[in-house]
């Protein structure tokens, strides 16, 4: 069997996303991570959608734009972890009571 398996493939996009923010929305890690992340971080915004996070951080960007929304997920990945001190996305993670291994499905 050539490749990876499923389970090597999870190992590593966990370490990915400990490494940065970047590999993080690169791996696609961001698509379920931002919005149960951003409810706990900024739990007074009305919403958790990508286009509201990047305007409470103060910028805006082209949605619906590949990398334009690979790039603003990035911005408020890194927004969250100044909020809570964090170093990577696993200690955001785990200030907010979350289990990483549960978005590397």
């Amino acid at each position: 069997m050539h490749g990876i398996s499923r389970k090597e493939n999870q190992s590593k996009q966990k370490r990915k996303a400990q490494v940065s923010p970047v590999a993080a929305t690169e791996s696609g890690y961001e698509a379920n991570l931002h919005p149960n992340l951003a409810r706990r971080v900024w739990p007074e915004l009305p919403n958790h959608q990508l286009s509201t996070l990047e305007a409470h951080i103060g910028l805006e960007f082209n949605h619906h734009h590949a990398q334009a929304d690979a790039e603003a997920a990035g911005r408020v990945l890194v927004a969250m972890m100044k909020q809570v001190n964090a170093t990577t996305v696993a200690e955001l993670m785990e200030k907010m009571g979350m289990v990483p291994e549960q978005f590397c499905r």
